[in-house]
C-alpha cells in the first residue's frame, strides 16, 4: 500500500489505482486455477459491459468495485438469470470450479432442445408442416442419392436445416 500511495495525491487517486489493480490480481487467482478471464478495463459504462459479454454468452460474470474491494466480496452473476450473488474474493476460485458441470448442463440443454424442435420429413406435406413450424430435416433415400427425388421450387422460406 505504501508503493500505491507514493503514486497518488488523495484518497480517490488510491481508491481507483486499488480498484484497478484488484482485477489483474483476481485474474492471476482465477488463472492458476485454470479458468479463463478477461478484464474489461474497457473506456464504457457498466451497463454496455455487461450487456456486451451477456450477448457473446459468458457463462459467469464477476463485478468488483470500491465498496465490494472494501468488503472483501465481489458480485458474481451466472449467465442463466440466476441473480446476483454476493461472494467473498477467497472463495471465488473454489465457485469457479462448478464451470464444468455449468457446460455440460448448457450442453445437454441445447441438445434436449434440438431433439426436441426437429423431425425428420419424407414428402413434400410433411416438409411444408415442418417448415411452418420452424425445424425441418430430411432423412436420405436412395431415390435423393441418385437425384430422382427434387424438392418442389415452391418453397420461399429459408430453411434453417435441410
Amino acid at each position: 500500500m505504501a508503493a500505491v500511495r507514493s503514486r497518488c495525491r488523495n484518497v480517490a487517486d488510491i481508491v481507483h489505482v486499488a480498484v484497478v489493480a484488484a482485477p489483474d490480481e483476481l485474474a492471476g487467482k482465477l488463472g492458476s486455477a485454470r479458468v479463463r478471464v478477461y478484464v474489461d478495463d474497457r473506456d464504457q459504462t457498466p451497463g454496455w459491459k455487461f450487456n456486451e459479454w451477456e450477448k457473446r454468452g459468458v457463462p459467469v460474470r464477476v463485478e468488483l468495485g470500491p465498496r465490494d474491494l472494501a468488503a472483501g466480496t465481489a458480485v458474481m452473476v451466472r449467465r442463466l438469470g440466476e441473480g446476483k450473488q454476493t461472494v467473498d474474493l477467497a472463495t471465488l476460485p473454489d465457485l469457479m470450479s462448478g464451470l464444468d458441470d455449468f457446460q455440460g448442463y448448457l450442453l445437454a440443454r441445447a441438445t434436449a432442445f434440438r431433439e426436441e424442435n426437429t423431425g425428420a420429413v419424407d414428402d413434400w406435406a410433411a416438409f411444408e408442416a415442418a417448415v411452418a413450424a420452424g425445424w425441418a430435416t430430411s432423412r436420405p433415400s436412395r431415390r435423393r442419392r441418385r437425384g430422382a427425388c427434387r424438392w418442389p421450387e415452391a418453397l420461399k422460406r429459408p430453411v434453417r436445416s435441410l
